[in-house]
């Protein structure tokens, strides 16, 4: 897929970098609305809820509607890495890697990665 754009020695490596510029910058701006609707810092220090909900409860004055709003950055994160058993495959094959060098004090043993 990177083959197909017109230079792609200089293309992807831009490409990557305004992905991470956007990032950042929609990012800051999501950090400063959280610090400018919230009202007390000890309140979302100690909440046994979870700062962000609390800090959107703050913002909204109803349980509810933080309830609500805290179900998108949850989808998002869902979305982003669906299911630990999806990375197990890798973890496993990353683990063999390391346990595999010849400087690691530990024994790679003879059971088969998957399986």
């Amino acid at each position: 897929m990177v083959e197909e754009i017109p230079q792609p020695h200089l293309n992807i490596p831009i490409a990557m970098l305004y992905a991470v510029c956007i990032g950042a910058s929609s990012s800051f701006v999501v950090l400063m609305v959280l610090l400018f609707v919230m009202n007390d810092y000890d309140r979302v220090i100690n909440s046994s809820a979870g700062a962000l909900l609390e800090i959107l409860y703050q913002a909204t004055g109803n349980t509810a509607g933080a309830i609500c709003l805290q179900v998108f950055p949850i989808v998002a994160m869902e979305v982003s890495h669906p299911l630990p058993s999806s990375s197990s495959g890798t973890g496993r094959l990353i683990s063999f890697r390391l346990l595999a060098n010849s400087s690691s004090p530990l024994k790679v043993s003879s059971a088969p990665l998957l399986g």
